[in-house]
């Protein structure tokens, strides 16, 4: 984003891809006589959104649709349109550059890409590439071939396939070549396949498909896995160019690196190799390209010549037999879910000295107390570690200075001792610091080593350890809850940085980190003070007198969120279920880079104790949650519109949370959707719906908290659509 001393505007970029994956150059010249480069799409890049017209108005993050990676980009300049404005403009579109009307010729994606780039920078995009219509038309294969591209493209359906063959085919009857390449263009232009803007990584290479280095390797590609293609090709087909690119997509969608749970291993046989010879004769191939498709080591389906349609269509129905698609996903109106995109953290700053001050109090009452010499100079020690180290590096953090040499070392010794030897109501300035060293990218990403694993076992895992195992007389205490409040800021900091930080992410979704992670968050859910003045009321019913902690819920609220805005993006949640009904381990699919950027796919495979009893837990904890927190709003809806607007936000995240947590769980038909019935979800969702419009209608209202209560009621009203 730039600035000018009069108003903000934003880059606005071009992707240009190839629709014919280099067959335009390869073959142009001897079917038309010309030299044409490629057979371009295109899209506009703007606001962090890739915008293109197929299937309709498209929108992906940049560079994550199914054409790959762009053939070129271009700046196209700048505009002062905002986001909001931009996707009113977009809608507005719609109904003009719609499915029915694509036309590979005559209005495609580049009359698309054309118009929005004159109304957002004032130009069109290059010359080159609107002309290319014409450029083509004007040659005679060009002109043989308008009446069949035409009719491709006539009619309600507007579907990309030919009409039937003629019955005898005459001399003015394009190469079957040339009929194959037209179709994977066609096909190209019109797929709906973006992918989804929500994903972790994308795939930028044939991850997934490996050549096959004789008959021995391809049998035990087909009997280990449950799922497998074999494509044969060799250097010298031309067919085979076209088939690749196809094979090349499918194996990186179902590849073990893919966020995709549906797992199909690809294998290449090339006859051009050694190698390849004898695993065409065993599998009784003879003509390439051919495909063969196998499910638990039986032949399912064989596809001969470049069929791209039928080869496909073959890959998606040997995934079909195993796999089906989670019923969330065939609810109208649901998706996109109403969540944050982005994990919730804790940042504001205490005074370091206060911060310190509070801690030596507490040490020094410590040392004053019955402990053995040897606990008392290792206290002192920590006390002088933490000062002298760690709070010496939180002092200048704001300038980035490199980490000290041992820092982690100290620390984490220091951070061992003081959380063994102090009170539960003692450690809160400790865990503080902590939650402000991970808001530091530089000390999160040395955390993360591999070096560094005995530092955050010692740093997270055993605070989090420490922290579950508090008795419920150690939670109920007053005196704790500074301890609490804390430890859900540190957790939920700490959750917020696993979408950039694998080897925390392997290490916390684990066992036994994850158990007491859990037990954490559920207490901080299910955490209750007594009400002021309620001695009466505990007298007759001692739940009657309790209600829900403003700030504890927000923090347990943001964690449960944070977690469940990571689990979303497994492979467990993709929005598949197998149809054999076997679970589906939590496999994270994690990129690293700033904003968002993949620099470095990174896989980690961890079978957690996230299974559908824990995820029971969670539903009824946070529906616990849920119920306080409506019922604390309805007692004060007339008092003070601060307080209601802060339990606006609190309702937000465990809204979120419940949505995050139902839709695409695996475990939703056979112990979710029973739990949520016996729990009454439904009738708890339709009280906080009725809360919110409330809310938004009192005389009183400001514009800030009408706009948080109904993120609150589309929140229940898509938790309605689930329920």
């Amino acid at each position: 984003m730039s600035t000018t001393s009069d108003m903000v505007s934003w880059p606005v970029m071009l992707y240009v891809y190839d629709l014919s994956n280099g067959m335009a150059a390869s073959l142009s010249q001897q079917l038309t006589g010309r030299y044409f480069p490629a057979i371009y799409h295109t899209s506009i890049v703007v606001h962090s959104r890739e915008i293109f017209f197929g299937q309709g108005i498209d929108i992906a993050r940049p560079g994550q649709t199914h054409h790959g990676a762009p053939l070129e980009t271009h700046l196209l300049g700048e505009t002062s349109v905002d986001e909001h404005t931009l996707m009113e403009l977009v809608d507005s579109m719609k109904e003009r550059y719609s499915a029915q009307a694509y036309h590979l010729l005559n209005f495609n994606c580049n009359n698309f890409s054309d118009e929005l780039a004159e109304i957002l920078t004032g130009r069109g995009i290059p010359s080159h590439i609107t002309s290319l219509p014409s450029d083509f038309l004007s040659t005679p294969f060009g002109q043989m071939m308008a009446p069949q591209i035409d009719s491709m493209f006539r009619g309600p359906a507007q579907r990309s396939s030919f009409p039937p063959s003629p019955a005898n085919p005459t001399s003015n009857s394009a190469p079957p070549l040339a009929q194959q390449l037209l179709q994977n263009v066609a096909n190209q232009a019109t797929s709906d396949q973006a992918a989804p803007t929500s994903a972790l990584t994308h795939v930028g290479s044939a991850e997934g498909l490996r050549e096959v280095q004789g008959v021995d390797d391809a049998g035990r590609l087909v009997r280990t896995n449950e799922c497998a293609v074999l494509y044969f090709t060799s250097d010298t087909c031309p067919p085979c160019a076209l088939v690749k690119p196809v094979i090349a997509r499918a194996a990186e969608q179902y590849s073990a690196a893919s966020s995709d749970p549906r797992q199909i291993s690809f294998g290449l046989v090339n006859a051009s190799r050694a190698s390849g010879s004898s695993v065409f004769q065993t599998y009784g191939v003879s003509v390439t390209p051919t495909t063969l498709f196998f499910l638990n080591g039986n032949r399912r389906a064989e596809v001969k010549g470049a069929d791209v349609s039928e080869v496909q269509s073959q890959t998606d129905l040997l995934a079909f037999e195993v796999w089906q698609a989670h019923p969330h996903t065939q609810i109208r109106n649901l998706a996109p879910l109403p969540v944050p995109g982005s994990p919730i953290q804790f940042s504001t700053k205490p005074k370091l000295d206060a911060l310190l001050t509070k801690l030596d109090s507490f040490v020094s009452a410590r040392l004053l107390e019955e402990l053995a010499s040897d606990e008392k100079t290792t206290l002192s020690a920590a006390r002088k570690s933490v000062r002298e180290q760690v709070a010496a590096w939180l002092s200048k953090v704001e300038s980035k200075p490199a980490l000290p040499p041992g820092l982690l070392e100290g620390w984490s010794d220091a951070h061992t001792t003081l959380l063994a030897l102090l009170q539960p109501a003692q450690i809160f300035p400790l865990l503080d610091l902590l939650r402000l060293a991970l808001l530091d990218a530089q000390f999160l990403s040395s955390l993360s080593r591999p070096a560094s694993r005995p530092h955050a076992d010692q740093l997270l895992v055993r605070t989090f350890e420490r922290v579950s195992s508090f008795t419920q007389e150690d939670i109920a205490s007053p005196s704790v809850r500074a301890t609490m409040l804390t430890s859900l800021r540190l957790l939920c900091n700490t959750l917020a940085a696993l979408g950039d930080e694998p080897a925390l992410a392997s290490m916390l979704l684990d066992n036994p980190a994850c158990t007491s992670l859990t037990a954490l968050l559920s207490a901080g859910l299910l955490y209750e003070t007594s009400s002021p003045n309620s001695d009466a009321s505990k007298e007759a019913d001692p739940v009657a007198g309790m209600r829900a902690d403003q700030g504890i819920a927000l923090s347990a609220s943001s964690a449960a969120f944070n977690l469940f805005l990571i689990l979303s993006r497994t492979n467990a949640r993709a929005g598949w279920l197998r149809r054999d009904e076997k679970p589906i381990p939590h496999r994270f699919i994690l990129h690293s880079g700033q904003n968002g950027a993949v620099e470095k796919e990174q896989t980690v495979a961890r079978e957690c104790v996230l299974d559908g009893e824990w995820e029971g837990e969670m539903l009824t904890a946070l529906l616990h949650a849920v119920v306080k927190a409506c019922e604390t709003c309805e007692a004060e809806k007339e008092g003070n519109s601060s307080t209601l607007t802060a339990w606006a936000d609190v309702l937000h995240r465990q809204i979120s949370a419940l949505l995050l947590l139902l839709h695409k769980s695996q475990h939703c038909v056979e112990s979710l959707d029973p739990l949520a019935q016996v729990l009454e979800a439904k009738g708890t969702i339709r009280r906080v719906e009725s809360l919110a419009k409330g809310s938004i209608g009192r005389a009183n209202v400001d514009k800030e908290e009408k706009k948080r209560w109904e993120s609150v009621r589309v929140g229940c009203e898509k938790l309605g659509l689930i329920l």
